[in-house]
């Protein structure tokens, strides 16, 4: 998220202020909780007004089936993690937000624990390219085995035993990187999500060996690039405070959130695409209730059914207009002789809608259409 701590705070409050904004709700991975150590600080001093996002119930922690508390995920965790520093760091951070959290009756939500064993998978892939020096492979299945044979076969890989094991025997800083990279592309290998926004410090042959290893199904893939990638200027949703965000939510719901869930229910069926113009339409009313100046980012699919819209809105209003001129003639069969000034009338009507299409205020579809671009 950022090479110093100054750019990973602005890319975290950037992020966050989207996800409140315009997420219809969001779980925070219990194991990203715990090792986030600028989102807790962030917590901890309720930077910006952070809570609040919270409070409202767009952001909330995930907690795995078998822990009470993030305090419970950290201590099991204690420093068998990349970073064994912020085992120590969390612990003492965690105290002022989970004091919070039961303060203000804020409740996790339970995740299940998945069974799969992904990241034994990308490590045995990682062994099979022939990326690594024999004697990086060497330690690496070492470190497997030892790890495999400490939990007593049970339970999936953990991250933690194999990275002790392999600095202990001395491992490389390349094969380090090629261990980190196996366990941080898991959720996106499993779940076809984009590896640019999970670490971008990876290498990007990293991502592609370990994230098209297996056949993603298609849809996985497009479930990821479901929303535009950015809506709101960075600098526009860094001037807003959270507890602004927050009103701005509530002021302009009208239903966005309900075609949020829509869009989300639709996916891989005949009716998604109808639904994600719903959608487009919704987002459209969204931006012009909470008043904000808006540059949407979007992918070529997204921004044909935001172009289609647009022509068949366009459509509907030629219809409109062109019903006037029909209307007009039926009037002039029954009242030629005994009407003619209202006639007249209704022609003058239909030039006055016609002057008045050329001067009125975009639509919002119309307005949103100009403010997107596409991005890659």
């Amino acid at each position: 998220m950022g090479l110093d701590r100054v750019a990973r705070f602005r890319r975290l409050g950037i992020e966050l202020r989207m996800l409140i904004l315009f997420g219809g709700r969001t779980v925070i991975r219990d194991a990203d909780a715990v090792n986030h150590i600028d989102l807790l600080d962030m917590l901890q001093r309720n930077s910006g007004g952070i809570r609040a996002g919270f409070e409202c119930g767009a952001l909330v922690f995930g907690i795995r089936e078998f822990a009470e508390s993030l305090s419970e995920v950290n201590e099991q965790a204690h420093e068998n993690r990349a970073f064994p520093e912020r085992f120590a760091q969390a612990k003492a951070r965690l105290i002022t937000v989970e004091s919070w959290l039961a303060e203000r009756g804020l409740t996790l939500v339970q995740t299940a624990t998945s069974s799969k064993d992904t990241f034994s998978e990308h490590l045995h892939i990682i062994l099979n390219s022939g990326r690594l020096l024999a004697e990086d492979e060497d330690v690496l299945r070492d470190a497997m085995e030892i790890a495999r044979n400490s939990s007593a076969g049970e339970g999936p890989l953990r991250f933690g035993h194999v990275i002790r094991e392999a600095k202990q025997r001395g491992a490389s800083e390349e094969l380090i990187q090629w261990c980190r990279a196996a366990h941080v592309l898991v959720a996106p290998a499993e779940h076809g999500l984009p590896p640019s926004t999970v670490d971008q410090d990876l290498r990007p042959d990293m991502a592609a060996l370990l994230c098209r290893c297996k056949d993603t199904p298609k849809l996985a893939r497009r479930w990821s690039r479901l929303y535009p990638r950015r809506i709101l200027t960075e600098d526009t949703l860094l001037s807003l405070p959270f507890d602004e965000i927050v009103r701005m939510r509530n002021k302009g719901n009208a239903g966005y959130f309900d075609a949020v869930r829509n869009v989300q229910l639709a996916f891989g069926t005949a009716g998604f695409e109808h639904a994600y113009g719903d959608y487009l339409e919704a987002l459209a009313g969204y931006i012009e209730a909470i008043e904000a100046d808006h540059s949407v980012e979007m992918i070529d699919w997204q921004k044909a059914l935001l172009d289609q819209r647009v022509e068949v809105e366009e459509e509907k209003w030629k219809v409109s207009l062109g019903a006037i001129p029909v209307v007009m003639g039926i009037l002039q069969l029954f009242t030629v002789s005994r009407l003619p000034g209202l006639i007249s009338t209704f022609a003058s009507g239909a030039g006055i809608a016609r002057s008045a299409k050329g001067k009125m205020k975009p639509s919002a579809l119309v307005r949103l259409q100009r403010g997107t671009t596409i991005t890659p």
